[in-house]
């Protein structure tokens, strides 16, 4: 699956490059310039990513920013967040204490460097993390 994103995020990218179905990404503004070449990549099976993305992902993180991909439970407690639900609804419907999903959200923020959840609503939408979702991926493979 070749796919391009708006989102110069590290984190981010990093979990959109660790997602097995994934095989290229590639910067809005370069789909035109390198398509072929992450088509080609995704046809091989290799990973592939823009210049434009290696060189921001190369830059040094800030405020905790990191280059880790986002684990599953990351992923899902920013899901809900993004959906609207608090902490408290989070851990009641995942059968876990708040405090735990309250590690987790605090964990994705740091990877990401958001510093506030207002910060997180600006930059990212629900769809942005439901695509980091594997399993989502694959049902559209």
């Amino acid at each position: 699956m070749v796919l391009h994103s708006c989102i110069k995020n590290p984190a981010y990218l990093a979990t959109l490059s660790a997602l097995s179905a994934v095989h290229a990404v590639l910067d809005r503004d370069e789909v035109g310039e390198h398509l072929k070449s992450a088509i080609d990549a995704a046809y091989a099976r290799q990973k592939f990513v823009s210049s434009t993305l290696a060189k921001y992902a190369a830059t040094l993180p800030r405020r905790g920013q990191s280059f880790q991909p986002l684990s599953a439970c990351e992923i899902d407690v920013l899901k809900a967040t993004l959906a609207g639900q608090s902490l408290k609804e989070i851990a009641l419907a995942r059968h876990r204490s708040k405090h735990t999903i309250c590690t987790h959200k605090t964990n994705a923020m740091l990877k990401l460097g958001v510093a506030s959840t207002a910060e997180l609503f600006r930059l990212f939408s629900e769809e942005d993390v439901c695509i980091l979702h594997d399993r989502v991926l694959q049902s559209t493979a």
